[in-house]
């Protein structure tokens, strides 16, 4: 999925973490990301309506209801 670099940022009390990988060494390359009680990161853009012209970047906490704070950019 990603083939740079990745870092995990947080994790719940459910074992779900989330965190941010880079497609390159280009900071305009993160994407945020969730491991979901699997190995395999999720690519936190494909989980939301790619309509709306978000790209998130970076997710930086997550709750134990699954809410997850981050950034991303309006493009």
């Amino acid at each position: 999925l990603f083939n740079y670099d990745t870092r995990a940022r947080d994790i719940n009390n459910f074992g779900q973490i989330v965190g941010h990988s880079w497609l390159s060494d280009s900071a305009e390359d993160a994407q945020a990301v969730l491991w979901d009680n699997s190995s395999t990161a999720i690519n936190l853009n494909t989980m939301i309506d790619g309509a709306l012209g978000w790209n998130l970047m970076y997710a930086y906490g997550i709750n134990d209801m699954g809410q997850i704070t981050g950034y991303g950019m309006l493009e």
